[in-house]
């Protein structure tokens, strides 16, 4: 099992390199996605244990895979185009970490208030955003081209 481990630590490492990723930003990443998943537990513990089950776990921790395979896609995308995409995986980095932030902020708010705070999930306004510029692009682009 520990052979199992390496591989897939030594590959993680060599996609980083080979899709120009700071390797730094998304350890800082996925540090604060644990930070967020332990205080919304504790959160959810103190306010409302109902939706403290392993399903509402399990959809947070798809929602941060899904964070970082769309991370991963976007690298990948750049990669295939031949387009140095460095400074864009550097901002919606940035964006996910300010995500998380905000994300922690508020359940550490909640915990020691009792209140709930109104949430606001910036991956979702950043994954809209990012789509709509991608329709502008295969518009303006691609269909005009014809």
């Amino acid at each position: 099992m520990p052979e199992a481990k390496i591989f897939w630590y030594a590959a993680i490492i060599y996609a980083f390199d080979f899709l120009d990723i700071q390797s730094a930003q998304v350890t800082i990443l996925s540090v604060m996605m644990i930070i967020d998943t332990i205080s919304w537990i504790a959160k959810q513990h103190k306010l409302d244990r109902s939706k403290l089950s392993s399903h509402w776990a399990w959809q947070g921790v798809m929602k941060k895979i899904l964070t970082m395979m769309f991370l991963f896609s976007f690298a990948l995308m750049f990669k295939w185009i031949e387009i140095d995409g460095s400074t864009y995986l550097k901002w919606v980095l940035s964006i996910l970490i300010v995500s998380e932030f905000y994300s922690i902020v508020q359940n550490i708010y909640s915990f020691r208030t009792w209140n709930k705070v109104t949430e606001y999930d910036v991956v979702s306004v950043l994954l809209r955003y990012i789509g709509d510029a991608l329709i502008n692009i295969i518009e303006d682009k691609i269909w005009k081209k014809k």
